[in-house]
Parts: structure tokens; C-alpha cells; sequence
């Protein structure tokens, strides 16, 4: 290896650094600029979101302008966890590179991504990870993967919900932008984002087997609460309480099984030694 590559070899992360902040702050300015001309753009409780320390941020996903939206209300230089599609393109893959993002493949249990998210929560950075992985189809909460959750078990960090309501009608929603003006600076639909508390999760039960669905339903849980109802969707009050009752009524049908295979068992008495 050549001196001038041992020396690049030192500062190359020195200048990744650089680049990744200073693009979070180009970003940051560029997209509130564009969130302003597109939308009528209001945030409540934007302070929300820790300065310092490992921290996941859990948006719901309307749009491609949550990724603007998110940007928005980070104070900081952010990770994002991100599709792997997009790092399979050249000029998209070093971009969302730079930005700090980290593949992960959907659908199935990306070990690599979650020891990474894992590995950067432990040095303090903060992550925005979307948990329903893709933008919702009818735009209310749809169903989210157990990928957080893991995340966030392993990790012990802060989660800080954050709920967005209203990018949908910038460029997907057609039934909205019907009668409307066809520029989309003209249109301006109303934008709603609401952080919600930090919180953690509750420590595990000594001797309980934990339940990453019932972990998942939290997570989301906090992010659904904070939405209108229509938003809500498959995380909405009524369905949460479904999906509790059904998981308790489970529980007891396992420790019912459980208790009635102890019983079947044959006991054992001690052997009698016989003297002759």
C-alpha cells in the first residue's frame, strides 16, 4: 500500500464526517424551503427529539416527502435505515450513502441491518426508521414489522414517535388534487406533524417468553394516538385491544396445554430395595 493510500486510509472518515453533516444540513434547509412552498407545513413538539444519545424516530409512511418531514425535525445528523433497492443504483446509492443510511432487505429477518442499527445506537447516533418498512396503500398505519422492536429491546434506546398526516395529498393522493390546481406550489395542502414523548420500552418479565407482536403494537401504538382516527388504521384503539385479548386467550391456552402435559406424565416413586 502506497503512502498516499495508508494517509487516505486515515482520513477518509474524517471527511465522510464532514460530508454527512454537511449534507444533513443542506437537506434540512433545501427541504424546509420545499415543505413551505408545497404545504402548509406546522409541527407541534418539535423539541422532542433528543440533541444527544442513541435514539430510534418512528415515523408513519404517507409519502416520499416523509423523508423531508423527518429531516425536519431531527436536531441532528441522522441515520436512516433504507430500502435495499436503493443502494443498487449507482448515483442514488452513494447519495442515500452519505446521508448515513444502512440497507435492509424487507420481508425477512435482515441480520446485518439490525446488528448495524444495534452498533450505531450504542455510539449515540440517532435512526429514523419508518417500521411499516413501505408507504401505506390506502394511507392509514398498515401493518409493521417486529423489526423495531428488536431493534429497540437490544439496544435499551429512547424511541420517539413522530406522526404525519397530510403529505399524502402533495403528489399521491388524486382524489384531493381533483379541482385543484394542477401546479403543485398552487395547491398547498395542509401537513400535520406531531413528536410525541420519548419513551423506552418496558424491561422484559423474568421468566417470560416476550411477545415482539405485543412490542410492536406499543411502538406503533404511540405513533396511532397521535394521528386522526381515518390514519390510524390497523394500529387504531379498538384494534389493538383485539389483537390483546386474542394474545392473552392464546397465553392461556398455552399454560392450559402446558399443565395438562405435566399431569399426563407418569410419576416416578423411589425404588424400594428389596432385602431377601
Amino acid at each position: 500500500m502506497s503512502s498516499i493510500q495508508k494517509l487516505w486510509q486515515k482520513v477518509k472518515y474524517f471527511f465522510w464526517v464532514i460530508a454527512h453533516e454537511w449534507l444533513f444540513d443542506l437537506s434540512f434547509y433545501v427541504g424546509t424551503v420545499l415543505m413551505w412552498m408545497y404545504s402548509k407545513f406546522a409541527v407541534k413538539h418539535i423539541g422532542r427529539v433528543p440533541n444527544t444519545g442513541g435514539v430510534i424516530v418512528t415515523p408513519n409512511h404517507l409519502s416520499q416527502w416523509d423523508l423531508v418531514v423527518s429531516n425536519y425535525v431531527m436536531p441532528r445528523a441522522y441515520y436512516p435505515m433504507a430500502k435495499a433497492e436503493f443502494f443498487e443504483f449507482f448515483f442514488v446509492g452513494g447519495m442515500v450513502r452519505l446521508l448515513g443510511a444502512f440497507p435492509v432487505n424487507r420481508g425477512k429477518a435482515d441480520r446485518q441491518a439490525l446488528n448495524r442499527a444495534i452498533e450505531l445506537l450504542g455510539q449515540g447516533k440517532a435512526l429514523v426508521i419508518f417500521p411499516e418498512g413501505h408507504r401505506s396503500d390506502n394511507y392509514a398505519i398498515g401493518k409493521a414489522s417486529n423489526g423495531v422492536a428488536m431493534i429497540a429491546r437490544k439496544s435499551n434506546a429512547l424511541i420517539v414517535p413522530v406522526a404525519i398526516s397530510g403529505t399524502q395529498n402533495i403528489s399521491r393522493n388524486k382524489s384531493w388534487q381533483e379541482g385543484k390546481s394542477k401546479w403543485f406550489f398552487l395547491r398547498r395542502p395542509e401537513v400535520m406533524v406531531r413528536v410525541g414523548e420519548p419513551y423506552r420500552l418496558p424491561p422484559p418479565v423474568p421468566g417470560e417468553h416476550e411477545d415482539l407482536d405485543e412490542l410492536t403494537d406499543l411502538i406503533m401504538g404511540k405513533i396511532a394516538d397521535l394521528l386522526p382516527p381515518e390514519y390510524q388504521g390497523e394500529y387504531s384503539p379498538e384494534k389493538r385491544i383485539e389483537r390483546k385479548v386474542a394474545r392473552e386467550q392464546a397465553k392461556k391456552e398455552r399454560a392450559a396445554k402446558q399443565a395438562a402435559r405435566r399431569a399426563a406424565q407418569p410419576t416416578t416413586s423411589p425404588t424400594q430395595e428389596v432385602v431377601s
